[in-house]
């Protein structure tokens, strides 16, 4: 080696040093010795002495200090000139602690050992010297916590300055983090985040580099759980060619290859960096706020979050976005999960919340949240019925299905018939829709007033319209004979139906006063364009005269006969035939062609006296029109001519009876109703008439919204067509009490009927308990009511009773009218009694008796066959159900034995079926039996629950163990029985069973029964305690 060799590094201990500093490292391998050469012109010049000899004694302890040092000893030499550059004074020290960093690296991985001396230029350069040993023990952690993975940690030190370069120290800090948490969760996962991961997270502007690294961290355990980053249809093909990557790709970057083999952090990387692609660059900074909110309170709808927000904000205008991410902002530190529901549900929101009202419902939901952030979360899924309650008074349409089951029973109580709703398009929107059998057909949706309650109204007109059809005999006229000879029959139709509309409008205002400031409102509004002149005109004409006004004023002799003939119509005594009489005069007096004698006369439809009537009206007000006076015979005295059947025997102004169990139900669903004739003393069913349906809060879809406040009756909404084993689907609401509201249309209720074809264990049943059968029907028959009871003063009887005839003959003499009450009537006594056994058919009720071969639900079925035996001597009306199920979604409701069926050999074989089936979610169950004892008639109701525990299914509520959510629900439901007058009782088995019953029953409603075989012989007394 020459002088030169060395720099100048001539004479003295230097040189000596530095000589045998080469020797050494020559003796391990010559090409170390020439790496330590090279290195050395460019230390002399940076370097005291005294610091060159421990810069090379420092490399000759690198070669020594491993089995592998000779590697680790040339890439120190190869390093040294760039890292001395960046190292602070005194050089001798720093240059011993860098080396000091490396080792304890080193000691780990001979490879981690390298790459900490080859990124370490780069490192400090952009780190700086206090850096690098939080740098390297951040190195040793991750190695340790992942298990000691010599390709983690080098790839950590590679990809280190990279990531500085990014965003400096406090990115690669975090960026160790997520690496060491990835650790925990996927070692690949965190091998490919360092391997990959600074590429991708350059897609990213510097401002949001930090942010996809803190998401990734937050969301890397839930997508862990996952099998993969859900993808959306606007993610499967490249970007719009008119939008960028986020930030622009970098200068010469690789090709994005797509998601395609990517996972965990890097695929959410790319899927956010797509979804951010749909996003003006203004909103990405509020866009990010709201996704690491939701990513830290509830990272599991954070993915669905980035997949919806981007494509659902952009249904709105750039105001409405505006309003939207200002609303997500200050929803976001109350509720980062109600968030996400806003954005995810927007589309749903748009066709329930008009535009105009958005912003307003918006805002109740911020609101909310700051009182309940679960409850916000239900609002904006509109799951709860404050939801729905929330667009009462604002501007929006009101859909049939969310106000079917309300009508349903406005129809019922309106005509006294069980009337189905259906949905119904108009063909002639200035039409009423005309009934269909039992069917009331009724527009899918109203939009005629800016509000839900104003469009609530109008579906109440359509039904008690259709209701006036029936009552006021609008069906009984054969229409189509009717119509057949007029020369232009669909002239004809429009014309009655415009008539027959007005006459039962006219109808509906006097029988019903509630109904008569709503239907003013209703008819005076403006007609649809495009109405024809003729029938714009007989609006105009019948308008005042349905709305008993002064007469619209009569331009001319054919408007004045038009309004004589119809002003017939607004009279108590006109019928569906005085219309078809009107119509016919209309005609007749408008189309002078008209044949009218000769055509009518052959369908044999009019007589010529009524011929001659009509003719001579027509003539008669074409040449007078002023002419006082009414000479024409009333229409009855000619239809009763004709042979016709008419409608006049009613008695004005009587209203359809309803009875009170309806009624009670009717005021619980908010339906306004006034009472008339009725007198003191004379209170009962036959006195109430509908006046009056005052709209409620639309049930609960804030149920399904809106089924209104919690006292609301509960609405069931039927599916589709039931399948060939007769099995019907039901939505019912649910109670959650974390959000204090109901969930809308929550849980689907299967009603059918068990499977089975043997009747041995009720054979078995039957012989087992033969004696005690007999003495329950000995006991329920002396229990039973005598035949007969006597009614005293009635107006008819067998007897006469004294007093009365006394107190008449003393009125009689005294001038004043007698009462005609004087009898005494014997009526047949009965008991009005339904009530309904519920038994519990979940998996617990598979358990044994204690020294017993039965099982609870065996006892429960020996108990209903008692019941059923005792009640068929006794003649109460009863039925059996049974319940069970698996999730919200998956209620099964069996039925045993009906209302209104017979106790047959099918009923016992039902019985016989019944086994065990999984959980116990009481809520629906309960509900559903309530819509059976409201369709019943009965004075007496009552349900009667048989159970072995407390209300429980695997997603009633958060967590599966939690009982608070299934006794809240349950309690509501039993509570909405007892507010609608019906008993309900709780009967179980379990020993422990004191300890829910209270909280879910409340007061003497709930009964323990710690012997369950006991329970054939107590339910029968139970059921006499309560019916007796």
């Amino acid at each position: 080696m020459t002088d030169d060799g060395y720099c100048g590094v001539k004479g003295g201990k230097r040189e000596k040093g530095l000589r045998a500093i080469a020797e050494a490292l020559e003796k391990v391998h010559e090409k170390l010795g020439a790496e330590f050469r090279r290195a050395l012109p460019g230390m002399v010049d940076r370097l005291s002495p005294e610091e060159i000899l421990t810069w090379g004694s420092l490399g000759r302890e690198w070669a020594a200090s491993h089995w592998q040092g000779r590697e680790l000893a040339a890439e120190y030499f190869r390093a040294s000139p760039q890292v001395v550059g960046y190292l602070p004074s005194p050089l001798g020290q720093r240059l011993r602690e860098w080396m000091d960093h490396g080792r304890s690296l080193a000691q780990l991985s001979s490879e981690a050992g390298r790459e900490y001396l080859r990124a370490s230029p780069a490192f400090l350069q952009q780190a700086g010297f206090p850096c690098l040993r939080a740098w390297a023990e951040e190195g040793v952690r991750l190695f340790r916590s992942a298990g000691k993975p010599t390709r983690l940690l080098s790839l950590y030190l590679v990809s280190s300055p990279e990531i500085l370069s990014l965003g400096g120290w406090e990115l690669l800090r975090l960026w160790g983090e997520v690496g060491g948490q990835l650790t925990k969760l996927d070692l690949q996962w965190a091998l490919s985040l360092f391997a990959e991961g600074p590429a991708l997270l350059a897609q990213f502007t510097p401002p949001f580099r930090e942010k996809a690294l803190t998401l990734g961290g937050l969301l890397a355990p839930t997508m862990r759980k996952q099998t993969s980053i859900p993808a959306g249809n606007w993610m499967k093909g490249p970007h719009d060619p008119g939008q960028a990557p986020i930030g622009g790709p970098r200068a010469g970057a690789k090709s994005d290859p797509g998601l395609s083999g990517r996972s965990g952090v890097l695929a959410l990387w790319q899927f956010c960096a797509r979804a951010m692609g749909r996003i003006e660059e203004s909103d990405w900074e509020p866009f990010w706020e709201m996704a690491l909110r939701i990513a830290r309170h509830a990272p599991e709808k954070a993915l669905p979050f980035w997949e919806d927000a981007p494509a659902h904000h952009l249904l709105l205008g750039k105001a409405e976005r505006d309003r939207l991410i200002s609303v997500g902002l200050r929803l976001a530190p109350l509720s980062g999960e109600a968030v996400a529901e806003l954005f995810g549900h927007l589309p749903r929101i748009l066709e329930v919340v008009p535009r105009v009202a958005l912003a307003g419902w918006m805002e109740e939901g911020v609101a909310l949240a700051r009182e309940n952030p679960s409850a916000a979360v239900a609002f904006f899924r509109l799951e709860s019925r404050r939801s729905r309650r929330a667009l009462d008074d604002r501007d929006g349409g009101v859909p049939l299905t969310e106000v079917a089951s309300l009508l349903k029973l406005y129809a019922h109580a309106l005509t006294g018939k069980k009337i189905e709703i259906q949905p119904w398009e108009a063909e002639d929107p200035a039409h009423y829709p005309l009934p269909e059998g039992q069917d009331f057909r009724l527009p899918p949706e109203v939009k005629r007033y800016p509000t839900r309650r104003e469009n609530f109204a109008v579906y109440r007109i359509y039904t008690a319209h259709q209701a006036g059809y029936l009552e006021f005999g609008s069906l009984e006229l054969p229409l189509v004979g009717f119509l057949a000879p007029f020369p232009q029959p669909d002239l004809a139709r429009q014309l009655f139906h415009r008539l027959e509309d007005a006459r039962v409008d006219w109808r509906l205002r006097h029988a019903y006063r509630g109904l008569a400031q709503e239907l003013e409102r209703f008819l005076t509004q403006p007609a649809p364009p495009g109405e024809p002149a003729l029938l714009e005109e007989i609006n105009r004409l019948l308008l005042p005269l349905c709305l008993d006004r002064p007469p619209a004023p009569s331009p001319g002799p054919i408007a004045a006969a038009m309004q004589r003939i119809l002003s017939r119509l607004f009279r108590p005594a006109a019928t569906v035939y005085t219309t078809a009489w009107v119509t016919a005069g209309l005609y007749l007096l408008l189309q002078p062609t008209f044949d009218l004698p000769a055509v009518l006369r052959d369908e044999a439809w009019v007589p010529d006296e009524l011929l001659e009537g009509l003719l001579q009206e027509a003539l008669t007000h074409l040449d007078a029109p002023s002419a006082p006076g009414n000479q024409e015979a009333p229409p009855e005295e000619l239809l009763e001519k004709l042979d016709f059947k008419t409608a006049l025997d009613g008695r004005e102004g009587e209203g359809t009876p309803i009875s009170w169990e309806l009624l009670l139900q009717l005021i619980e669903a908010g339906i306004q109703l006034e009472l008339k004739g009725l007198s003191q003393g004379e209170i009962d069913a036959s006195g109430l008439c509908i006046a009056d349906l005052d709209l409620p809060s639309l049930p609960a879809q804030e149920s399904s919204a809106e089924k209104g406040e919690t006292d609301k009756l509960p609405v069931a909404r039927k599916k589709a067509a039931p399948s060939t084993r007769m099995e019907r689907f039901f939505f019912y609401d649910e109670w959650d009490y974390l959000i204090q509201d109901y969930r809308l249309g929550w849980c689907r209720l299967r009603e059918m009927a068990p499977e089975g074809s043997s009747i041995d264990f009720v054979d078995q049943a039957l012989e087992e308990y033969a004696d005690l059968i007999l003495a329950l029907r000995k006991r329920f028959q002396r229990l039973k009511p005598q035949a007969y009871h006597k009614q005293r003063r009635a107006i008819e009887g067998e007897e006469i009773e004294l007093d009365a005839a006394l107190e008449a003959v003393v009125d009689r003499k005294s001038g004043q009218s007698p009462s005609e009450k004087v009898y005494i009537e014997r009526r047949r006594k009965r008991r009005e009694v339904s009530t309904l056994f519920l038994l519990d058919m979940s998996a617990s009720t598979d358990e044994k008796l204690p020294d017993s071969p039965k099982r609870i639900i065996d006892v429960e079925k020996e108990a209903a066959l008692l019941m059923a035996e005792a009640l068929d001597a006794l003649g109460d009306e009863y039925a059996i159900y049974g319940f069970s199920g698996f999730g919200r979604e998956n209620v099964d409701f069996f039925i045993v034995k009906d209302f209104g069926e017979g106790y047959s050999l099918e009923v016992k074989t039902r019985l016989a079926a019944l086994r065990p089936h999984r959980s116990t979610r009481m809520g629906p169950a309960i509900r559903h039996s309530l819509q059976k004892l409201v369709a019943r008639e009965s004075q007496l109701k009552t349900l009667i629950l048989l159970s072995d525990g407390y209300p429980q299914d695997h997603d009633y509520g958060e967590d599966r163990t939690d009982r608070e959510y299934g006794l809240h629900d349950t309690r509501m439901a039993l509570q909405e029985v007892r507010r609608l007058g019906i008993k309900a009782f709780c009967v179980t088995v379990d020993p422990s069973g004191n300890d829910y019953l209270r909280q879910m029953c409340g007061g003497p409603h709930y009964l323990v029964i710690r012997d369950v075989a006991s329970l054939p012989r107590e339910l029968p007394r139970i059921y006499q305690g309560l019916t007796f």
